[in-house]
């Protein structure tokens, strides 16, 4: 289960703990590191920019595609109650299919919602975050994580970022094509894998020239930031 702490007051972050300590990066790495890469936890995916993420939940899948998230001037002085932290709010393009059998290509049902988190308010273990930061993919029920980040608040389901950035483009059979668990009872680190590496990446760059294994699968030329 994801814990989120609202950041000290008037600095735009906010930090997401795991139950085993493992640790989303910092807020700032996330932003410098999916500029080329998605990011990927045990727990959490952070894609890059306005590209999809693919899930399966199920029977379900699932097509996520942020747009450019945006923080009000809103904040306030922090008290006893409230973080006064700022609210940020996103766009989301949502598609939905039943997973495709035979081959066949999935027939989306696309929608768009808004999602938005701002001031942790309240006292102690009854302190809240204003907002509606969650969204579904079958059972599977996911929390918005700034700037473009999802993490598994309950349920389970495998995800793969892609380079693609139109649902019409998606293509199920791409070689490139990983799927990667989140669970909450995982303990493993988090990758960066390059967008060279990703299903609808349409060229592979130097980066993507060499792999490294990670039990079952290889990812090219991931490394955690300094």
């Amino acid at each position: 289960m994801i814990r989120c702490v609202a950041s000290v007051p008037l600095v735009a972050a906010t930090t997401c703990a795991l139950a085993d300590g493992v640790s989303r990066p910092d807020e700032r790495i996330v932003i410098q590191r999916t500029s080329d890469a998605a990011i990927i936890g045990f727990e959490w995916i952070d894609p890059i920019g306005d590209r999809l993420t693919l899930i399966r939940a199920g029977s379900r899948l699932c097509a996520v595609r942020f747009s450019d998230p945006v923080t009000l001037n809103d904040s306030s002085r922090p008290s006893t109650f409230s973080s006064g932290d700022p609210t940020r709010k996103v766009d989301v393009e949502i598609s939905e299919a039943d997973w495709p059998v035979d081959g066949k290509a999935p027939i989306w049902r696309r929608r768009t919602v808004t999602l938005s988190m701002g001031a942790m308010v309240g006292l102690g273990h009854w302190s809240v975050l204003k907002g509606k930061s969650t969204i579904k993919c079958g059972a599977t029920l996911f929390g918005w994580m700034y700037p473009r980040g999802l993490g598994v608040l309950d349920g389970r389901a495998e995800v793969s970022p892609t380079a693609w950035q139109s649902i019409g483009d998606v293509n199920l059979q791409d070689k490139k094509m990983a799927w990667h668990l989140l669970d909450s009872s995982g303990n493993r680190g988090w990758i960066a894998v390059p967008l060279e590496a990703l299903p609808g990446a349409k060229t592979m760059g130097r980066a993507a020239a060499t792999g490294v294994s990670i039990g079952v699968k290889v990812f090219p030329n991931f490394a955690k930031p300094e």
